[in-house]
């Protein structure tokens, strides 16, 4: 029995070319709506990995933008505080230095003392308020902040700040006073530490009219001097302690002792002498010095213009970089 197989290669032939241009067109719709060449894989393999890694730098540099700016913000922000700052100690100054003026009365010192601890303590709430997104942008530890500038992880920029606050400038009102009187110093040089008994040596101090003794002890340096003449050890004849009355301390060789108790400290004649045993007692050279309140209300507004102008170079070093970085933050948006 014959097989006859009917074809139809005409028809075969224009179906294979309906469903080629089918293909194509929908391409053609696909790249029209979407605007891209290359939409999927099999159109561009090595034209799809190119351009994605093109998209993510442009991605990643259209945020780094955004993130200059938020810096931008941030630098502003802390470079305004700062000059707000820079004029509270101008103006800190400015009452120093008529302070510093002995045509005032203790009276009037007085007024520009009270002034001048109201502005420390501006100061300081200046510098806790400034923040950004809740972050502080200053503190007493210094602070440190990373800005991500590029697209890439090792584009960034730090911007470091010092720690500043009223205590950490030397400008608190506890630090600065332009009305305090300083308290009474004996000044004590001439004295031989070293060569005596190894624990029997014993120093006496005699001051405000009364005599203290240290502890028995090997005291070879001008140092451990100082040390026994702090210790709770160092008593009078009736237990009071020397250090309950002031603070001794060595200065270029000397040993000045500080009075911290109110009232005339220097009567009768101060003195330091060795005694260890039978050894006997050594002298040393003593000269009494002695602050009034005018004077040393003088002094004290002196001493505040030079911690002033410290305070100020420190923000001012601080104002600078802020510029510069902002500068650069600018350069780099560009």
């Amino acid at each position: 029995m014959p097989l006859s197989i009917n074809t139809n290669i005409a028809s075969m032939t224009a179906q294979r070319a309906m469903l080629n241009s089918n293909a194509a067109l929908e391409t053609s719709f696909e790249r029209l709506s979407t605007g891209k060449r290359v939409n999927s894989a099999v159109d561009d393999a090595a034209g799809l990995a190119i351009g994605k890694d093109l998209e993510s730098r442009v991605r990643g540099l259209n945020q780094a933008i955004r993130n200059v700016n938020d810096g931008i913000s941030m630098v502003q922000i802390a470079e305004g505080g700062l000059d707000e700052v820079t004029s509270i100690l101008q103006r800190m100054r400015d009452l120093a230095v008529q302070a510093s003026n002995d045509s005032l009365s203790s009276a009037e010192r007085g007024y520009l003392d009270t002034e001048h601890s109201k502005l420390a303590t501006t100061l300081d709430s200046t510098l806790d308020q400034l923040s950004f997104n809740s972050q502080d942008l200053i503190d007493q530890d210094g602070t440190s902040f990373v800005i991500q500038t590029g697209a890439d992880a090792a584009d960034e920029v730090t911007v470091a700040l010092d720690g500043l606050t009223d205590s950490v400038l030397k400008v608190a009102a506890s630090d600065i006073s332009l009305n305090a009187a300083q308290s009474e110093k004996v000044v004590f040089s001439g004295f031989v530490v070293g060569g005596g008994s190894d624990t029997g040596d014993q120093w006496r101090m005699t001051v405000g009219g009364a005599t203290y003794t240290t502890a028995a002890a090997d005291i070879n340096t001008t140092a451990e001097l100082v040390a026994a003449l702090n210790a709770n050890g160092t008593v009078d004849g009736s237990s009071n302690k020397l250090n309950s009355i002031g603070v001794a301390a060595a200065v270029d060789g000397r040993i000045e002792f500080t009075f911290t108790a109110t009232g005339d400290q220097t009567d009768g004649t101060p003195a330091l002498t060795y005694h260890a045993g039978g050894e006997g007692d050594t002298s040393a050279t003593s000269a009494v010095v002695a602050y009034d309140g005018t004077s040393s209300a003088q002094t004290s507004a002196q001493a505040a213009i030079t911690r002033i102008d410290a305070a100020l170079a420190t923000v001012a070093s601080d104002r600078a970089t802020l510029g510069a970085t902002q500068a650069q933050l600018e350069s780099t948006v560009r």
